[in-house]
């Protein structure tokens, strides 16, 4: 009977312990001033860059890439430091049994401006894909177009600027006007020769052409096909985030897909320019949301998070998160608007601009460092 008993214990004891750990694991914690067990959640915060300071309610909690455990299920104020950089701010719902990751970009505060062209550039063009620019050049033995690729070469040093095609007597590339393929591997150069008449040439865009074939005779069926193909692709996406987002786009004057396909931004005059996301960071798998995104002159994706927006005003270039917080300010002073070119990993920004016109009116390249 005592065995009996000793064994039946060690049982209870075992489904206790177990029980125990369960609800340890789930985040449960012994309140000693209530006497009572109540569930817990966690935060986790990364940043871009790491070792930011994390405040939460105005107390240090660590710095960033970080676990806060043991929270009481409740809203909280994230605030995200780091000397040099932009200062990040939220509201959060911690909720019990679960853990809310948070991602999280900083921008410089006092970026650099680093020129990337001397010789004046004419016509920059982006590729579909947000990863060449396309420009010409009319100067010496550089004139001609010229393709840069917006990523960072071996060694963290960018990738040289590559020539495509070579001014001629008879034809000025540099002087015509560019269109990209939707593959951004051709691009479409369109002007008049010296004696006047219009040509078209398609080039490939990761090679020094040579020998030029004149396209206008099949030159609006292929505009026709590329302009299909970008239509395509648009209702493609927008198909795939749902319903509403197909009828929230419907008469949009703008429509632009985040790089992830997970959101879309949708600009229609007189109304606020919106963001639809299908997926919102905070709290994560929460059902889609639309959020009012900040007034601007333009709007561009960030690639590398596909949660923030560039918004270019009349002088002023900043960043905002996809939700409408965190609006960053990067960069102020002259530029050309129609010439904003993130680079691909996030880094930087490339702007068109002239610092010295005493020496040279023509606009030039250069990049906004963002961290």
């Amino acid at each position: 009977m005592k065995r009996l008993i000793i064994f039946f214990g060690s049982l209870v004891f075992v489904f206790a312990l177990a029980s125990i750990l369960v609800l340890f694991g789930k985040g449960y914690r012994l309140n000693l001033d209530e006497v009572t067990i109540s569930g817990t959640g966690i935060l986790t915060i990364d940043s871009t860059p790491d070792g930011a300071e994390i405040f939460l309610d105005e107390e240090f909690k660590g710095n960033t890439d970080a676990s806060i455990t043991n929270l009481k299920p409740g809203k909280y104020k994230v605030k995200v430091t780091k000397e040099g950089f932009s200062t990040w701010e939220k509201e959060i719902l911690i909720e019990k049994e679960k853990v809310l990751p948070i991602r999280i970009s900083l921008f410089k505060s006092a970026p650099d401006l680093t020129a990337l062209t001397s010789s004046g550039i004419i016509s920059p063009t982006i590729s579909p894909d947000g990863e060449k620019i396309v420009y010409g050049i009319e100067k010496n033995s550089k004139s001609g177009i010229w393709v840069i690729e917006l990523s960072e070469g071996q060694f963290i040093f960018s990738k040289s600027p590559k020539q495509i095609a070579k001014d001629s007597d008879d034809f000025t590339f540099s002087a015509s006007k560019f269109l990209w393929s939707p593959d951004s591997n051709s691009i479409l150069v369109s002007g008049k020769n010296i004696a006047g008449k219009q040509l078209n040439y398609l080039l490939d865009s990761g090679n020094l052409n040579e020998s030029f074939d004149d396209v206008s005779a099949k030159v609006k069926e292929l505009k026709s096909k590329w302009v299909e193909e970008e239509e395509n692709k648009l209702k493609s996406s927008l198909k795939n985030l749902g319903k509403e987002a197909e009828e929230l786009a419907e008469g949009a004057d703008k429509v632009l897909v985040s790089p992830d396909g997970e959101r879309v931004l949708i600009i229609k005059k007189g109304q606020k320019t919106i963001v639809y996301d299908s997926n919102p960071n905070i709290p994560p798998g929460e059902e889609p949301k639309e959020f009012n995104i900040p007034l601007a002159q333009d709007y561009i994706w960030y690639p590398q998070t596909s949660r923030h927006i560039i918004l270019v005003g009349k002088e002023s270039i900043s960043i905002v998160e996809s939700d409408g917080k965190n609006n960053v300010t990067v960069y102020t002073g002259n530029f050309s608007a129609g010439a904003i070119f993130p680079w691909t990993d996030g880094s930087k920004i490339a702007i068109t601009t002239t610092l010295n016109t005493s020496m040279n009116e023509r606009l030039n390249l250069y990049t906004i460092s963002l961290r």
